[in-house]
This record gives structure tokens, sequence and C-alpha cells, in this order.
């Protein structure tokens, strides 16, 4: 899934539009990529121009920002317990071509989800879907539901591109 893609989502759950789940792996990614935007933008430079020793000075003088900016992040999603997610990677082992794209289904069943959102066809092909977990893109799922909530549209349009320049994937009010 795209930036752009996260970002609407994101914002839809901010909004509290749509509940919002990741699988861990996904969820994972997302602060990651928060945490180097955060660290990038309060450096002014590539840590690796620095020395180890003072970008771990300035990477720590950060942190703050950092954990705030995780914690929003928390807010607007969810991702499913251990349990569950042991409890339903036990069903689904076989169910997609690779192996790494497991965790993801299963993540899915464990929420409880209606829709597995992926621009990965090969492993969930976009229309199909396993049990009473369907498989959209997230393009045709975003498309669907801004076409039947006008409001939700509206909020989003305004809403992503503010996002988007605030920083990757940071909730607007914690910008």
């Amino acid at each position: 899934m795209g930036t752009a893609d996260r970002a609407a989502l994101q914002v839809c759950a901010e909004m509290g539009d749509l509940i919002v789940w990741w699988s861990p792996y996904v969820a994972a990614e997302i602060a990651r990529v928060a945490t180097r935007a955060h660290v990038v933008y309060a450096l002014g430079q590539p840590v690796a121009a620095r020395s180890a020793e003072a970008a771990a000075i300035e990477m720590e003088s950060v942190r703050t920002t950092i954990d705030a900016a995780i914690h929003a992040l928390e807010q607007c999603w969810s991702v499913p317990t251990p349990a569950a997610m042991q409890n339903a990677a036990a069903h689904v082992s076989e169910a997609v071509p690779d192996a790494t794209d497991s965790p993801v289904l299963a993540g899915a069943i464990a929420t409880g989800a209606r829709f597995l959102l992926s621009r990965d066809e090969a492993a969930f092909p976009h229309g199909g879907g396993y049990g009473r977990l369907a498989f959209w893109h997230p393009d045709t799922f975003l498309t669907t539901l801004f076409l039947s909530e006008d409001a939700v549209y509206a909020r989003v349009r305004l809403l992503v591109g503010d996002a988007m320049r605030g920083g990757a994937l940071l909730p607007r009010r914690h910008q």
C-alpha cells in the first residue's frame, strides 16, 4: 500500500470514519518510517554525514517527539493481540503463495476484518478473498467509500494534503 493510501486511511481513522487495523508487521514499518522522517527533519541532514556519537546525541534529543508521533499513530489504528495472531496464523499458513504474506492475512483474520486492502494482487487477488474476508485494492476501497460517503470524501480531501506535508504518516493534530 502506498503512502497516499495509508494517509487517506489514517485520516479516516483519525476522524472516526473507519476502524483501521494493521498487521503488527505493517504497524512496525509505519512506525519506522515515521521515526526516520522525524529524525531526518530534526537533524536537518542525513545521519550518515555525522559521527556515530554526534548522531546518537542528536537522535536522543528528538526521542520525545518520536515517542509522541508513535503514540499519536497508535491512537489512529490498532493491531491484533498476539494470541489472536497466533490462532489465526495456525489456519492460514497454506492460504497464500508466499509465506511472508501469511502474517498479513493472519492479521486481517485475527481482527475480524471484512476487507484486506493490498496492492499485492499476487498474494491477495483483488475481488477474491478468504472466508468472509474480501481482498480489495486500496484505491477501489477508498473510491467506493468516498462515492458512498460525501462528507468523508470532503474531510479526507482537505486533510490528506496537510498530513502528507506534515511528515510521513503523522496525525494532523500532532505535527
